[in-house]
Order: structure tokens, then C-alpha cells, then sequence
């Protein structure tokens, strides 16, 4: 538990009060496993970290673990001499796409949030083991290293009186839709949160699938894409392989 208070507040008395709260619930407070702090100090929590800055604003950036973590698997990837570049930069994507999608609210500015210095490795690299052009290399760079957009704070809240218990399936469905981003966000948009297949609304926790309604992956018009429930695009794929005999791989 990460306890934050402002700077004029007494720790001790409200570590107390907490206490004195919990208490009738059954609950107490593991001092152990309790950090307090001031709320310009700062703290880290799920790699991410918390302060308020002198001016009164929340700032979040990603933590410095979080952040040597993610340098350290880059550099592996770049550094590897038993992968071929095309395989580096797509596994470089991935790993890059995958951290800044995570931390898309964060502050992001600054070299190493930008992923400048990490590039700038890679191109040495390019540079001196390849035998690429510049134009080539450019490419490589970025493919690897693709642009990601961020919204500082820009958590979408919960409404004041919703619960994922109070049967508003279309609320929690629209607001799962937020985690999908471009094509998918606008499909979901498109079919108004509802199934392709069954019509059902998505709900909380429920895995989304991109379906390919020709079954032609390369495929990739508005017209033949749909998202359905992960249940449905495996009732879809089954009905077509018992139709045609062959097995079908789905994504």
C-alpha cells in the first residue's frame, strides 16, 4: 500500500486515522508493506511513477526500472548477431509498440522516453555490420521503431455511480472499446459495441477477435473485417472446417 500525503500532513497521526477507519471492516494496515510519502516525492507502482510537481500538476513517466528493463531487452535485440535485421526490426516493433501503447498516458517527452537513443544504436549497428543504403536503413528505423502518440493523464474515469455489476452492459462495453486503438476502435464504433456474429454486446474481461469474413487474411478492405466474440470466431472457423475438411487458422 503506497499512503500519499501532502507535505503539511502528520504521517504518524494519519497512518492512525487509516487504521481507526479500517478497523470496523475487519481490516488493518500492514506496516511492513505500507509506504508513506509526500505527494513531490513520489512513488513507483506497476512501472509506472507518481509525483506532483511544485506547481501542483500529477506527473506520470514511466519508472526508472521500468525503463532500464525495457533498454536492456532492446539492446539484446540489437545487439544479437543470430538474428537477421529483418527479423530485428520486427521483434524491435513489437517490443516498442507494446511499452508506449503501456505507458500511452504518460509524460513521454525526452530522449530516452522518445526512444532516440535506443534508434541511434540501432543505426550505428546498421551502419557497421550491414552493408545497407541509407534509404534502407531509414526504413529499418522506421519499421523498428514505430511512432506512438500519448495523452498525458489521459485516464478515462469510471462514471461516479457505475459498477461492472449494475447490468449497463453498453457502458462498460464502449468503455473496454477504449483500449483498442485504430482499425479495431473503429470497427467496434461501426457495430456500436455489438458482436458481428451473435449481435450481443462485448462486456468487461472478454476477448475481442479481428474476423476476416472471407477468411482471406490478405484481405484487409472495412467491408471484410468484423470484430466478434473470441467464442463466436471459433464457432466461425469450426463450421468452416467441417464444411470444407481443411483445417482453418484464425487470428
Amino acid at each position: 500500500m503506497v499512503f500519499i500525503l501532502p507535505n503539511w500532513m502528520n504521517p504518524e497521526q494519519e497512518l492512525e486515522r487509516l487504521e481507526e477507519h479500517l478497523k470496523p471492516l475487519g481490516l488493518n494496515v500492514k506496516k511492513a508493506k505500507t509506504h508513506i510519502t509526500s505527494t513531490t516525492d513520489g512513488f513507483n507502482f506497476l512501472g509506472w511513477y507518481f509525483r506532483v510537481t511544485a506547481r501542483g500538476k500529477v506527473r506520470i513517466t514511466p519508472s526508472q526500472e521500468n525503463y532500464r528493463t525495457h533498454r536492456r531487452k532492446v539492446k539484446d535485440i540489437i545487439t544479437s548477431s543470430n538474428i537477421s535485421v529483418p527479423r530485428k526490426v520486427e521483434r524491435l516493433a513489437q517490443l516498442i509498440r507494446g511499452w508506449r501503447n503501456y505507458h500511452r498516458y504518460c509524460y513521454m517527452k525526452g530522449a530516452n522516453f522518445s526512444g532516440f537513443a535506443l534508434s541511434t544504436a540501432f543505426n550505428k549497428r546498421l551502419i557497421s555490420k550491414t552493408n545497407l543504403t541509407r534509404l534502407e536503413r531509414r526504413k529499418a528505423l522506421d519499421a523498428a521503431f514505430p511512432r506512438v502518440g500519448y495523452r498525458q493523464n489521459g485516464h478515462i474515469k469510471v462514471r461516479g455511480n457505475k459498477t461492472p455489476f449494475d447490468g449497463d452492459i453498453l457502458y462498460w462495453s464502449k468503455r473496454k472499446s477504449k483500449l483498442y486503438q485504430g482499425l479495431k476502435a473503429m470497427l467496434l464504433r461501426k457495430q456500436e459495441h455489438k458482436c458481428w456474429r451473435c449481435k450481443l454486446s462485448f462486456i468487461d474481461n472478454e476477448v475481442i477477435h479481428l474476423h476476416h469474413i472471407d477468411s482471406n487474411h490478405s484481405h484487409n478492405a472495412l467491408s471484410n473485417l468484423a470484430m466478434v466474440h473470441e467464442s463466436c470466431h471459433d464457432y466461425i472457423h469450426a463450421s468452416q472446417s467441417q464444411s470444407t475438411g481443411i483445417p482453418m487458422c484464425h487470428a
